[in-house]
């Protein structure tokens, strides 16, 4: 009897103080890759619109455990060089004397999921300090790049960049603020670091809500 008690009541255990988040913002493309492997043309990306939706539930008092998907989307500014360039204003092949005469591109986008451990201080009254660090999967596509460039002895090509699709393990590193508006409100903004230690390597700043 007991144990079919146990298992009865199981889903009501397993759901129990569950909070929802959902959250939205930005994540900063020049820290798009430390290797180059996108080229110079990468700082024509622009800061990507992210939106973030996860599941939570206390562990012991004052830790959580968050799961999460994330997914962000990066624009390309097209470029030519009668306008005033985005970032740097000038661009080099790695063989010196090519510049860059124009550039247009695909949007890139990344996918992520994610299981955090969380850590809540409470600093005054309804607002807590928050520390998270967690391990998840990212799946990254980089948009292809059509560039023209000039030898500088008129000799002008163009061609295309194209990318494959990265997935990486990846660990996340952050820090926030929660302000309690109600019982089971609270809104939540965080800056979060990611890198998988070798070239790939992002941040973000994210604001939402959070439900119990």
């Amino acid at each position: 009897m007991k144990r079919f008690l146990f298992f009865a009541l199981l889903p009501a255990l397993l759901t129990a103080q569950i909070k929802y988040s959902v959250s939205g913002g930005t994540m900063v493309s020049s820290a798009y890759s430390t290797s180059g492997t996108e080229s110079p043309l990468a700082h024509y990306f622009s800061n990507g619109i992210s939106l973030s939706a996860g599941l939570e539930k206390s562990i012991v008092p004052s830790v959580t455990a968050r799961a999460s998907v994330e997914y962000a989307y990066f624009s390309f500014h097209s470029y030519d060089e009668t306008v005033p360039a985005v970032s740097p204003p000038y661009v080099f092949l790695y063989v010196p004397n090519y510049s860059l005469v124009s550039a247009e591109g695909d949007a890139s986008s990344v996918f992520r999921v994610m299981m955090e451990g969380r850590y809540d201080e409470t600093l005054t009254g309804s607002l807590d300090l928050l520390l998270m660090t967690g391990f998840g999967v990212t799946r990254e596509k980089v948009g292809n790049i059509r560039a023209t460039w000039d030898s500088g002895m008129n000799n002008i090509f163009s061609y295309t960049m194209a990318f494959k699709q990265y997935t990486y393990p990846v660990h996340s590193a952050g820090a926030g603020l929660r302000y309690s508006l109600a019982e089971g409100i609270a809104v939540e903004s965080a800056v979060k670091y990611y890198t998988n230690y070798t070239d790939r390597m992002q941040f973000s700043f994210m604001v939402g809500a959070v439900l119990q």
